[in-house]
């Protein structure tokens, strides 16, 4: 299930990324990985704006993945080529290894991140939270779209999907890079 997750996530990055490049009509076409980028910006944009205004519950949040899925393919006809599609494929494999083969004591994740993302889910924005618990005065973007990807599609488990795919995005990035750079 794992493997299927981080394709799917990664399939809707670069959807959110094609519709966001239908959406400013540019006249250059944009590389993958322009498109991955802006996909996660996207995503992450939409969430935190959604979150001044409603709690990003597993509902709303599946309610919105299944809108950009069905806008790029029904509204933008987003096609996806076979280059992209083995690019998605490998960011997939690289991030699925990273999730199976990760330490499950992480020092600040029960401290910080897993409270604020709850935080995220359970209510909208809480200006004056750092009053509560200093921790909860610096937030990240990473948070947000990690909230986002608790739906009823990845469950619970994939606010860690978010942080191996950009990992993963980034070492595909390279490999792919240096592979091109050698033949």
């Amino acid at each position: 299930t794992i493997l299927i997750s981080t394709t799917l996530f990664s399939l809707i990055v670069f959807l959110a990324g094609s519709i966001l490049e239908k959406f400013l009509k540019n006249k250059e076409e944009y590389n993958f990985y322009e498109k991955f980028i802006f996909g996660f910006i996207f995503l992450s944009t939409i969430a935190l704006i959604v979150n001044f205004f409603l709690p990003l519950s597993q509902f709303l949040n599946t309610i919105f993945y299944l809108a950009i899925i069905f806008i790029s393919i029904f509204i933008f006809k987003v096609k996806i080529n076979k280059e992209d599609l083995k690019v998605i494929i490998l960011i997939s494999f690289l991030s699925s290894f990273l999730l199976i083969f990760s330490y499950s004591y992480r020092p600040d994740a029960g401290i910080y991140h897993l409270p604020y993302v709850s935080i995220l889910n359970n209510e909208k924005i809480i200006f004056g939270l750092f009053n509560i618990h200093e921790r909860f005065a610096i937030i990240s973007i990473m948070q947000y779209i990690s909230a986002f990807n608790n739906n009823f599609i990845f469950g619970e488990n994939g606010i860690a999907i978010p942080l191996a795919i950009i990992c993963s995005f980034i070492t595909s990035y390279f490999l792919i890079e240096i592979y091109v750079s050698i033949i």
